[in-house]
């Protein structure tokens, strides 16, 4: 009778440990330095941190989503290019395998494809604005590879990615290519369809905004073993943009990670995932069963010992690690108004979703310029980042 007691202790121990997630999130000082815009505080807290080994990229995620709102180009470039690198590369074997018949979380986080899209088009931002445009290349070209990792409804689908990677091209002087990659922007951004490719030298300042927050990635289906994402948009259409006082023009809508992240293929790990779910939910009613029969029968005891070890060992809970600082929507615009070298002054005033100016998410800065000499700027609308 002893005997059992200690082995019902032990099975409940077990039952309890399912439901536990494995998936690694950020510490809540860093978000909530980030959602006060201090973003400097919130890398000190990440860069403070011994991560594991699985997790490492996504906290060089977040490092580069931080390094670009703080301007920072120097942690933009390290943990992007880190970022990057370790997202075009194989995980752990080990790692890997152990997350094939346990949770996904004990895998090497590697990201979605619209994650590394983004990495890309981050990255590819700061060597662009340091004039290093074979290096800006290499990682618009990353970007816009990652959406072949989708189904062919959607491929090619990062409107972005391939415009940035057109001006680029145009820079580094491969005017053919450069409207190839035009063309396959266009095809999917009612934002670019009236621009062609003699239009890319003009554009001496290229504005994204971001709006909202990412999709938030959750757990569903039998026994957690899915996942699936919500919407979180902002009350934001866009932007207009001042340069030096003058309205030079209005942002459009050109990518929506929402819709990215409902197109991931997933179907091969999702059949896995369900069946481990399905599994590990079959054997934890068994062992609940098999438990309430115990004190009558020895089998059900063993019955119950035995099925509490599979549903444990069977951890099939989806990996719900994702890049928790992007936005929802990013939004372009650019200005055509040549930029003598200097100083100069740049400004976004808000607009809700009644088209009216929102008067306290503003956003001004300055900064030198090099004549004909084209930046990129990402900003996001938050009222804290109210400041030049």
């Amino acid at each position: 009778m002893k005997y059992w007691i200690m082995t019902k202790v032990y099975f409940l121990f077990l039952l309890s440990l399912l439901s536990v997630g494995c998936s690694t999130t950020l510490p809540s000082q860093a978000t909530q330095y980030f959602d006060r815009c201090e973003d400097k505080q919130a890398i000190d807290v990440l860069t403070s941190i011994e991560v594991k080994e699985k997790d490492i990229l996504l906290f060089d995620l977040a490092l580069l989503s931080l390094g670009v709102y703080s301007q920072n180009e120097d942690i933009t470039i390290r943990h992007g290019t880190r970022a990057l690198s370790n997202m075009w590369t194989l995980g752990d074997e080990k790692r890997g395998k152990a997350s094939m018949v346990s949770s996904e979380a004990a895998r090497d986080y590697k990201g979605e494809p619209f994650e590394k899209m983004m990495a890309g088009i981050y990255l590819g931002a700061a060597f662009f604005n340091r004039a290093d445009y074979e290096n800006a290349r290499a990682s618009f070209q990353k970007a816009v590879l990652a959406t072949e990792t989708k189904s062919e409804k959607v491929y090619d689908n990062s409107p972005l990615a391939y415009f940035l990677l057109a001006k680029t091209l145009n820079l580094l002087g491969q005017n053919d290519n450069a409207k190839i990659a035009l063309e396959k922007a266009k095809k999917y951004a009612i934002a670019l369809e009236k621009i062609n490719v003699d239009d890319l030298p003009t554009m001496q300042t290229i504005v994204v905004v971001e709006t909202g927050q990412a999709p938030l990635k959750y757990r569903t289906g039998p026994g957690k073993s899915l996942i699936d994402y919500k919407r979180r948009y902002s009350p934001y259409l866009g932007a207009n943009l001042y340069v030096d006082q003058t309205l030079t023009s209005g942002t459009k809508v050109i990518e929506d990670l929402y819709v990215h992240a409902k197109e991931n293929e997933r179907a091969k790990k999702e059949t896995l995932q369900a069946t481990k779910g399905v599994v590990r939910d079959a054997a934890t009613a068994t062992a609940i069963i098999a438990a309430s029969e115990a004190d009558h029968s020895k089998n059900a005891r063993n019955v119950a010992i035995v099925a509490g070890l599979i549903a444990l060992a069977n951890q099939s809970q989806a990996d719900v690690r994702q890049w928790e600082y992007l936005p929802a929507r990013l939004h372009i615009t650019w200005s055509a108004l040549e930029l003598s070298t200097g100083r100069h002054d740049f400004a976004l005033q808000f607009l809700t979703n009644s088209q009216i100016i929102d008067p306290v998410v503003t956003q001004s800065w300055s900064d030198d310029r090099v004549v004909n000499q084209p930046k990129i700027y990402i900003k996001r609308a938050k009222s804290c980042y109210n400041h030049s």
